[in-house]
């Protein structure tokens, strides 16, 4: 039995939570202090609207990354898609699974990022890892098709 986790998703819904948490906190201070002297209350409110739209919308986006659990276990390859208000578990034959592959995207600066994809035959894919390194990208992949071709994977 083999198994692959990438808990990526991880970091963005504990800094999701941060963000938010701040924010009340930040909100609680300015309902209990008053705005700034010298700036508007409908200035300040402004403000914090938007800073609480931004903060639901990463909330949002956050929610909807899952971090993905893989067990590879003889024939069956077991994939779990874990967000922070479900888990969704699905079961594939081992040799009915393409083989996985590291496709290279663009990062928010313009560095290359890689990822390690399995795209189902439904369309839908999992990502067993990624990484600003293609060599640790690379690793994964192989370790994930020679278990794969172990367990029987024709292809």
């Amino acid at each position: 039995m083999e198994r692959f986790h990438n808990r990526a998703a991880a970091f963005l819904w504990g800094f999701a939570s941060v963000w938010c948490g701040m924010l009340g906190i930040m909100t609680y201070v300015l309902f209990r202090d008053g705005a700034p002297a010298g700036h508007s209350w409908l200035l300040v409110i402004a403000i914090f609207v938007l800073f609480w739209a931004c903060g639901f919308g990463l909330l949002a986006y956050a929610a909807s990354q899952p971090c993905i659990s893989v067990v590879v276990d003889g024939p069956r390859v077991s994939v779990t898609w874990r967000y922070p208000h479900r888990t969704e578990t699905q079961s594939y034959p081992a040799a009915h699974l393409p083989k996985a592959q590291v496709t290279a995207e663009k990062d928010s600066e313009g560095d290359p990022y890689y990822f390690v994809r399995v795209t189902l035959s439904e369309g839908r894919n999992f990502e067993l890892g990624q990484s600003h390194s293609r060599d640790v990208c690379q690793q994964v992949c192989s370790r994930f098709n020679d278990t794969l071709s172990g367990s029987g994977h024709g292809a």
